[in-house]
């Protein structure tokens, strides 16, 4: 008896979805509050730890631009991050 199955679309299996990183700067040691904030947004794919300039990037998806700037509005509104930069992804290449 089969209970339930799951289905995991390739990334490329919906070609017009919008792809972006976000780069997240976070108020002093609010990292741990901020990520548990991120994994709550539908919009956020992924989250990773990072050094340099920013603290984290985060992958995005949206199905259009209207989507994406409402995730960027919300995320922009959590407690504790300090500054955003988004780079929309243009074009993928593969070797």
């Amino acid at each position: 008896m089969i209970v339930g199955y799951t289905v995991l679309l390739r990334p490329d299996a919906q070609p017009n979805e919008i792809h972006a990183w976000m780069s997240i700067a976070v108020d002093g040691n609010e990292t741990r509050a901020v990520i548990a904030s991120l994994l709550g947004e539908p919009g956020v794919a992924g989250i990773h730890d990072t050094n340099g300039r920013w603290d984290l990037l985060a992958s995005l998806r949206a199905a259009n631009l209207s989507e994406l700037s409402s995730v960027l509005e919300r995320v922009r509104l959590i407690k504790g991050i300090q500054s955003t930069e988004t780079s929309i992804h243009l074009q993928t290449y593969r070797g």
